[in-house]
């Protein structure tokens, strides 16, 4: 669920800025994820990965409602995405 909802909506309006961005997003999670900690990075910062919002289970208690509102901000993106993409011009082969 991770980048998914980003590659489509970039994809769709943006297509151009699919891969820079793409690993953008990659880097700041891998940053966030391992790397918070240890820099002391800002709340807004980590706030930024949709993973700070979920437990780590098996450390802590499955939450449903963080992880239920993550999937549907995911769905919304990749809808979004999806419109973008079919509004564009693109030649069937």
């Amino acid at each position: 669920m991770g980048t998914r909802w980003r590659r489509t909506v970039l994809y769709g309006w943006a297509p151009r800025l699919t891969a820079p961005v793409g690993w953008a997003v990659v880097a700041l999670m891998f940053l966030v994820t391992n790397f918070a900690d240890l820099l002391d990075l800002p709340g807004w910062l980590r706030s930024l990965s949709p993973l700070h919002h979920l437990a780590a289970v098996p450390v802590e208690e499955f939450a449903v409602v963080p992880f239920l509102l993550v999937t549907v901000l995911a769905g919304i993106l990749v809808a979004v995405g999806l419109v973008g993409f079919r509004r564009r011009q693109v030649a069937a082969v």
